[in-house]
């Protein structure tokens, strides 16, 4: 799947489940030139549990690449991303508010803000690219990230990481 826009307007995919609980899985799918955001996920007040798995995705040239926002649900969200990239965006690459969330073999470079932001819940990290972002490979801003410590990140013009990561535990 492609979702290509003009830039001037709209999402490349927006998530809003408004009953149940959804399982979301997108593989495969490419979503650039679009005025917010790539890949939106903005559940409304109400919304129970949701699962959501991204695979494959590439988020380019974007206000934010992949924006997972469950701030506006009362339900508990997901998220499981791996083997995507978020590149070239005006802001964020990978944006994780409210969310319990992994990301792995990943790649966000190029970012007009950071390459990664945890803004909330709890986000693990690993085998991921996150360089050459204008501010912070990964900003933490709420929450807990822990890292397997099998990152690249370097060459952000902020630095590396604006607070450290928890050691993640491998079994």
């Amino acid at each position: 799947m492609n979702f290509v826009g003009t830039g001037v307007t709209g999402n490349g995919m927006i998530l809003q489940p408004t009953s149940g609980n959804p399982n979301i899985v997108i593989m495969n799918t490419s979503a650039s030139n679009n005025q917010y955001a790539g890949i939106y996920y903005a559940p409304p007040s109400g919304t129970a549990t949701t699962g959501i798995l991204i695979d494959r995705v590439s988020a380019n040239n974007n206000s934010f690449g992949v924006l997972i926002d469950n701030s506006g649900s009362s339900g508990t969200a997901k998220a499981d991303i791996s083997n995507s990239i978020a590149s070239f965006n005006l802001f964020y690459g990978f944006y994780f508010f409210n969310v319990t969330a992994s990301l792995d073999a990943s790649n966000a470079s190029s970012n007009g803000a950071d390459g990664v932001d945890a803004a909330g819940g709890p986000l693990a990290l690993g085998r991921s690219v996150l360089m050459n972002n204008g501010a912070f490979g990964l900003l933490i801003t709420g929450g807990v990230v822990s890292s397997y410590k099998d990152n690249r990140i370097a060459g952000n013009g902020s630095g590396p990481v604006s607070a450290t990561p928890a050691a993640a535990t491998l079994f």
